[in-house]
């Protein structure tokens, strides 16, 4: 997880329920959250409460692309979103999408089971499930690391320039 750490819009604690469903059937992986904000006390909170293994708090940081490298997938668990910025970045190293499909953009940077997984809308269940499968299959994994990169790719600067010069083209004519 990579983004702020607030309680309405990027709702970060479901990355720990999600996890607490996960950690227990996959002791080689870990959680690492990467952000600040007044919703960390919570979390940390309740990491110790629940006694949940293996998240780790990485705090702000400025760059990001060690986190990235070392990523399998990049995940979000918002309410909203403009754009998942954390999304495409991952995807540039790699890193698998995964993001509740709750917002206009998320369909626009996933094509979901190909490039990235999009999850009905806050399902903690659906989303631990998505992430489990890819967890156990390396290949799949591989294969759709792969894709999410190539999708990325689709909005690098000289393709969307290109984009908008033929939409200012097709509106003059």
């Amino acid at each position: 997880y990579v983004g702020r750490i607030d309680k309405i819009e990027k709702a970060p604690l479901r990355s720990i329920k999600i996890w607490e469903r996960l950690y227990k059937k996959h002791p080689d992986w870990k959680l690492v959250l990467v952000g600040s904000g007044e919703y960390m006390d919570t979390m940390v909170s309740y990491v110790k409460t629940h006694c949940v293994d293996r998240v780790y708090f990485e705090g702000s940081k400025m760059n990001l692309t060690h986190y990235y490298q070392k990523a399998s997938f990049v995940c979000l668990t918002s309410n909203y979103e403009g754009w998942g910025m954390a999304l495409t970045e991952g995807m540039q190293y790699g890193c698998i999408p995964v993001t509740f499909n709750s917002y206009g953009a998320a369909s626009d940077i996933i094509e979901d089971g190909v490039s990235g997984c999009l999850i009905r809308p806050f399902s903690l269940r659906q989303y631990a499930k998505c992430l489990s499968k890819l967890m156990k299959d390396e290949a799949l994994r591989t294969k759709m690391s792969n894709e999410a990169y190539k999708k990325v790719c689709e909005f690098d600067s000289e393709n969307i320039v290109q984009k908008w010069d033929a939409l200012f083209k097709s509106v003059l004519k």
